[in-house]
């Protein structure tokens, strides 16, 4: 079945574009893959450094809920932010960032 998009064509102040997911009936903000694939890289090392969700956001100076949007591909972030988040998780930045080959032309 497909989702259904809002746009700011119906409401001016909306700047994303937003799915209904007619199956769940829930309103989904548009993911794209390139960004899911980054937040999973991100959400897996969080993890295996022992960070919960919370506790890193705190720690990267970031919002709890602006972590949550990075880690489910809903939030484009900026190199700072990634450079941010790669020294908050002692990490090189390129490990954030799955291989080219994982990843889809984002002008598709």
């Amino acid at each position: 079945m497909p989702a259904y998009r809002i746009s700011g064509a119906c409401n001016p102040t909306l700047h994303q574009t937003l799915e209904i997911e007619p199956s769940i009936g829930l309103l989904l903000k548009k993911r794209r893959p390139n960004l899911v694939k980054v937040g999973k890289k991100i959400r897996e090392i969080r993890k295996k450094k022992g960070y919960s969700q919370e506790a890193f956001a705190a720690e990267a100076q970031l919002g709890r809920t602006y972590m949550g949007r990075i880690e489910r591909g809903e939030q484009n972030l900026s190199i700072q932010k990634l450079i941010q988040i790669a020294l908050t998780l002692k990490v090189e930045v390129s490990e954030l960032i799955p291989p080219l080959k994982q990843l889809k032309s984002p002008l598709i």
